[in-house]
């Protein structure tokens, strides 16, 4: 599935098409002017403190791609973190810290996405997104087409519940990230 896709490039995240994230090449203006919006400056808060981490950790300064796959394996309707985790391993190098997540996002609003898209509009994904989050536990990222139209949440949501590898998710994928 990844190798067919590799080649098709997408403006903002497809499911089961890979992102381009190049660090280096965004421009970190855009980010600087606090917003008026809790959402967006949450975002804007998490994506300086990426920047930060990425100034003093030359890991999240080259290039990469994330992936969101397509749900197709019915396993995946209950599974566990750490098998989200295992699968992103297959589909990609792992699964995406909340670094490359937050840099996932600046890169969006970098390639024209408007902040209102990226952190106040019902996420397009059918799937939630899990990342390693900032204490080791993993947490679920965005929204999900599969959920109750009152429970749809902006891409740029963190859910603030931490999952262990044990923790059983469903209406999940792993935010996958390949390194070029």
């Amino acid at each position: 599935m990844v190798k067919q896709a590799i080649n098709q490039r997408a403006r903002r995240p497809v499911e089961g098409v890979p992102f381009d994230v190049n660090p280096l090449g965004i421009d970190r203006n855009l980010f600087k002017e606090k917003r008026e919006d809790s959402q967006q400056e949450l975002t804007r808060k998490l994506i300086l403190e990426a920047f930060d981490k990425l100034d003093k950790n030359q890991k999240y300064g080259k290039p990469f791609k994330t992936l969101m796959p397509k749900n197709i394996l019915t396993p995946w309707d209950h599974q566990t973190v750490g098998g989200l985790r295992k699968i992103a391993t297959v589909l990609g190098d792992h699964m995406a810290d909340w670094v490359e997540q937050a840099l996932e996002w600046a890169q969006r609003i970098a390639n024209g996405e408007t902040w209102e898209a990226v952190c106040n509009k019902p996420d397009t994904a059918n799937w939630h997104r899990m990342i390693m989050w900032k204490n080791g536990y993993s947490r679920s990222v965005g929204g999900s087409r599969k959920c109750e139209v009152s429970h749809c949440k902006p891409a740029s949501k963190v859910d603030s519940y931490d999952f262990d590898d044990g923790s059983i998710i469903s209406i999940a994928v792993p935010l996958v990230v390949l390194y070029k």
